[in-house]
């Protein structure tokens, strides 16, 4: 017999005592079994009901990371078939010049609202900084690029050989915005992803920035041909490296492989695994 049903048949025996419409009190016992049920139903239910708020949100984040892709999609046309810089000179939002202004402000003018920019599970207020429209930044923190704009060479190559390669969204200091031509893979390569908390710059400049919103377990990506999906951490290394533009182990290697065993990213990813579980 199911537990409404019970609930059910209590409350009908004493509604039925007498046809003088006189209700007999509830007993003790049978108020306790009562609150019991009800007690058992929320514990059941309540997780349920969180679990399918979250998936909206995961889904409503995707849609976000979607139409991000058309943006850059749509910006890879216009600029010689190359995508935007984790950073960028020379962008001006609504007539204010940002030095070093974020990728968002780039594609701007094709996605059209800010709002694109936030993932409904990131509860932080704060914004990027340099999206400057004359009174504040205005560009919500969410969705970082895979790159970084480091201007000391040694510096450089230590990120290189963290990430087994080049990273798609490298700003101007590692050289120019990257070519469409020269991605092998496009389907395979991480262009943007999300993280929790509020760093207020634009992209995973390094290892210790691979930090994730948990969406039940997984998080979002953006990849570079424009399809997104919810991934576990440690999917996006092993067994094929989808940090760098040529999914290689290490920077020249002559096939693509999995991130190198022992190595940071692989360690981070890992962590990042256990947290999101």
């Amino acid at each position: 017999m199911s537990t409404l049903v019970l609930v059910s048949k209590i409350m009908k025996s004493h509604l039925s005592e007498t046809s003088s419409f006189r209700f007999k009190a509830f007993t003790l016992i049978e108020l306790l079994v009562v609150i019991a049920i009800i007690a058992i139903l929320a514990a059941i239910l309540f997780p349920a009901f969180a679990r399918a708020r979250e998936n909206a949100r995961r889904a409503s984040c995707q849609s976000n990371l979607k139409q991000i892709g058309i943006g850059v999609l749509q910006y890879v046309q216009d600029y010689d078939e190359r995508y935007p810089q984790c950073r960028a000179t020379g962008v001006v939002y609504k007539g204010f010049y940002n030095y070093f202004a974020p990728w968002q402000l780039a594609i701007d003018p094709y996605v059209k609202s800010m709002q694109v920019f936030k993932c409904p599970s990131n509860t932080s207020n704060e914004t990027v900084a340099h999206s400057w429209d004359g009174s504040k930044d205005v560009v919500p923190v969410s969705y970082l690029a895979n790159g970084s704009d480091e201007s000391d060479a040694g510096r450089q190559a230590a990120i290189r050989l963290d990430f087994g390669g080049d990273r798609p969204m490298n700003g101007p200091y590692f050289g120019s915005a990257l070519s469409l031509a020269r991605i092998p893979n496009s389907s395979t390569l991480i262009l943007i992803g999300e993280q929790r908390g509020d760093r207020r710059d634009p992209e995973y400049y390094g290892i210790p920035d691979l930090q994730f919103q948990n969406h039940m377990g997984t998080t979002n990506f953006l990849f570079a041909d424009g399809h997104v999906k919810a991934m576990k951490p440690l999917a996006t290394a092993v067994p094929l490296n989808m940090w760098n533009i040529d999914n290689t182990t290490v920077a020249g290697d002559s096939a693509p492989g999995p991130a190198a065993a022992g190595g940071k990213l692989l360690i981070q990813l890992g962590s990042e695994q256990k947290t999101l579980n």
